[in-house]
């Protein structure tokens, strides 16, 4: 069973929330699961390549062990 709930964003962030969203099935599923991973104490929800920051990405390359020395060395100097 759902409940509809009417809200007031910003339009600055409604507007953030239509980017994010696009390509899943609309903004009430992105609103949904953003709610649930806060819920579940994960903030950073389904952060996905496309939502992430350059500085998340490169990070994430940072932990891999696939990623080679020499790109990693080369990250550093970008970070």
């Amino acid at each position: 069973m759902t409940k509809i709930l009417t809200i007031s964003l910003p339009e600055a962030m409604a507007q953030e929330i239509d980017y994010r969203a696009r390509g899943r099935r609309g903004r009430s599923e992105w609103i949904r699961d953003a709610i649930q991973a806060k819920l579940n104490g994960n903030p950073d929800g389904d952060l996905t390549v496309i939502d992430a920051t350059t500085r998340q990405l490169m990070a994430a390359l940072m932990s891999r062990e696939d990623v080679s020395e020499k790109l990693k060395d080369f990250i550093k100097l970008l970070m």
